[in-house]
């Protein structure tokens, strides 16, 4: 009788000895899901997206994963597009780890990761109307550019019609056409090299005569101003010449020729 209760004593011993160890029976658990197991195969393959999809399928079969949860917190912190989004879904795996483990491995770890989490958070909160003034600059900028685009291609078709011996281009906003020089003889049959267009010089009082002006605001470009008052570029340029497109000062008055 007595020998049956000491073994009986030593069984209930070993079964609470074992109740007192989660962490070999999780770690044994992750071992033992492939969801799991091809997560970390895929963290080494470098191949993180794919890792998160196998980690997020590995907490629908076992969703008190603590290891599971902590690799989903590393993979959206430091291998995602790493948006707002992405730091908040990170601290929500870490506060998980915390929940289910908080005085063993790894919670201390996603404590530390949290805190990393929130500066990125509040960084990019500081830097988002920096980011955003940038993206309109830039749309400026490309706005701008294709402006220039178009006003070359157009350029490039005059001088392929004047090659090919078309007629010669006019020039927007001025009125001159372009014709040929007053000492040269008149037009033959002789081939189109023979032919040598010249631009009329505009006049000297285009400024003094020109009775519309525009004051320099800040973002203002030449091709903006042309655009804005339908005339050219080169004939925004020729009624000042002293204005350098690529310098525009705000203040500065400039006149504007006749469309």
């Amino acid at each position: 009788m007595r020998r049956m209760w000491c073994r009986a004593l030593c069984v209930v011993v070993v079964l609470a000895w074992c109740g007192c160890q989660p962490g070999p029976e999780a770690q044994v658990d992750d071992d033992k899901n492939p969801f799991f197991t091809a997560g970390k195969e895929r963290i080494a393959s470098h191949d993180y997206k794919g890792a998160i999809e196998a980690f997020e399928k590995a907490l629908e079969t076992s969703p008190k994963s603590v290891l599971a949860h902590f690799e989903l917190g590393v993979l959206y912190e430091q291998h995602s597009e790493q948006k707002d989004s992405d730091y908040i879904a990170a601290m929500y795996h870490y506060q998980q780890v915390i929940r289910l483990r908080p005085s063993e491995y790894p919670a201390d770890n996603a404590r530390q990761r949290i805190a990393g989490c929130k500066q990125e958070l509040v960084k990019g909160e500081a830097l988002a109307p920096v980011a955003q003034n940038l993206v309109r600059e830039n749309d400026r900028l490309k706005e701008e550019n294709r402006g220039l685009n178009r006003q070359l291609d157009s350029m490039r078709a005059d001088l392929n019609r004047v090659a090919a011996g078309g007629t010669p281009p006019t020039l927007a906003g001025q009125g001159a056409a372009v014709r040929p020089d007053a000492t040269s003889r008149p037009r033959t049959n002789a081939p189109p090299a023979a032919y040598r267009p010249s631009v009329a010089a505009p006049p000297a009082t285009t400024t003094a005569a020109s009775s519309k002006t525009h004051t320099i605001q800040r973002g203002d470009t030449a091709y903006a101003i042309a655009k804005r008052y339908r005339v050219s570029v080169s004939s925004l340029r020729a009624a000042n010449p002293r204005m350098d497109p690529d310098r525009l000062k705000p203040g500065t008055v400039v006149a504007i020729p006749p469309s």
